[in-house]
């Protein structure tokens, strides 16, 4: 497939977006396989996408599926979220996989694809439901890691070891403060600890966890992300952030301010490469971060035409564009 960036892949989770409502785990939802170059049930991420040979989309992207019970943010595990990562920080058999794939052959220092891309953005796609007395209902978002990723690993860790030491400091004045200025790499905190005098040695492994604020599955944090809905978000520099957090607009009445930036623009023509016409369903708008810049945000119903009741643009879409 020539084009296989985050916007295709969106694209062609609206077509299928019907499958979300089976309760089955988000590994076995029916992906477009043809977008991607690589898929994994152990290590991060669960599916790589083919690098587009379209310049003007790098493709390439990692998405992790993320699975909840319920409307609250599940854990990202030990992995902290991130917005982008590089290729050669992966697992090896991903690496493998990937040389294999791409027809590759180049060493995990030197991995060049036919379309180099060693850097590669990261998406987190999550769903939960919620349920009521008549049936289930879920959320899906499908959200750049810049989302959660607003303070760097090594500022996170370094900050977090510091509260652990000032509590415990409450209890027992003489324990010692971290330096303010010390940079705490992850591979640290889980490398093997040996004490003098003790037989054993220990590990820490920390759980990185969206705090309450950024749980984009909340109806009261982020109303606009409604139920049996899918959401796109991607971060969006060049649109306005102040504006409110409750307007939404159908593709065809978007203001400029949308459809001039980059995201509108790749998702248009991710849109366009399909038969079916996905604008009708489509309502865009700008979420704003509690934290961050803007993003960039696309959403369509759950439900489909079969299902009855579908809200679609009011005025019909004619032409591409």
């Amino acid at each position: 497939m020539r084009n296989s960036s985050i916007f295709h892949f969106f694209a062609r989770l609206v077509s299928r977006r019907g499958y979300f409502f089976i309760n089955y785990p988000l590994r076995e939802f029916p992906f477009p396989r043809r977008m991607v170059a690589v898929e994994s049930l152990d290590h991060f991420p669960d599916l790589v996408l083919k690098v587009s040979q379209d310049d003007d989309l790098s493709g390439g992207e990692l998405i992790a599926h993320m699975d909840s019970d319920s409307y609250d943010m599940p854990s990202f595990g030990s992995i902290p979220p991130t917005t982008t990562k590089l290729i050669k920080e992966l697992s090896d058999e991903i690496v493998e996989a990937l040389k294999c794939a791409d027809g590759g052959g180049a060493s995990r220092e030197h991995l060049e694809f036919p379309n180099p891309l060693p850097e590669r953005d990261v998406y987190y796609l999550v769903r939960g439901p919620k349920k009521t007395k008549i049936r289930r209902l879920y959320k899906v978002v499908l959200v750049n890691g810049a989302f959660f990723d607003t303070l760097a690993t090594d500022q996170l860790l370094a900050s977090a070891a510091s509260q652990v030491a000032g509590e415990a400091s409450q209890t027992k004045p003489a324990t010692t403060l971290p330096n303010a200025n010390l940079v705490v790499q992850q591979s640290d905190i889980e490398a093997l600890h040996e004490v003098e005098g003790a037989s054993i040695s220990v590990r820490f492994e920390p759980e990185f966890n969206a705090v309450s604020d950024v749980n984009l599955l909340s109806d009261d944090l982020f109303p606009m992300i409604t139920d049996d809905t899918l959401t796109l978000l991607v971060p969006e520099d060049g649109l306005p952030s102040n504006t409110g957090t409750t307007e939404q607009y159908w593709w065809c009445d978007a203001p400029t301010m949308i459809t001039s930036c980059v995201a509108f623009v790749r998702l248009q023509s991710a849109y366009a490469s399909l038969k079916s016409d996905l604008r009708c369903l489509t309502k865009l708008s700008i979420l704003r971060h509690p934290i961050s810049g803007p993003f960039f945000m696309a959403q369509v119903t759950l439900r489909t035409s079969s299902m009855g009741n579908v809200e679609t643009c009011p005025r019909k879409l004619w032409t591409q564009g």
